[in-house]
């Protein structure tokens, strides 16, 4: 959705009205409402590296189209991705299954570890886990 919003002039660093597209709260809402489809918290039989590999594609993709221009406004996508991560290996492993804070600092350290690992970790945009 094209709208007015505040952008930077890189060569000179001054501030400027731009009309630069950005996924709307509706687009937004499908893009979770797609992963919501997917039962991500349900794939315990799958490991992290194989999980990676089937939403990799989905996320790379709108990153690509909706992210080239503000990466801020695909957080709210990002950050149900990292939930449901943290669903994921609550519900996978037992011993984590009551331990948010032990499961959100995992996910932090893989995150830091395996920058690679997620799309959305890659662009720099899966660092907040609780």
């Amino acid at each position: 959705m094209f709208r007015a919003r505040r952008a930077r002039n890189y060569r000179w660093g001054n501030l400027f009205t731009s009309f630069s597209p950005v996924a709307s709260n509706s687009t937004q809402k499908g893009m979770i409402g797609k992963l919501w489809k997917r039962w991500i918290r349900r794939r315990v039989k799958m490991n992290i590296e194989d999980i990676a590999k089937w939403l990799n594609p989905i996320i790379s993709g709108w990153l690509n189209y909706y992210a080239r221009y503000h990466k801020s406004a695909m957080k709210k996508v990002c950050r149900y991705i990292n939930l449901k991560l943290i669903a994921w290996a609550r519900k996978k492993y037992k011993t984590l299954r009551y331990r948010k804070t032990k499961v959100c600092q995992l996910m932090e350290r893989l995150s830091k570890e395996k920058p690679e690992l997620f799309a959305h970790w890659k662009a720099g945009l899966g660092n907040a886990f609780a």
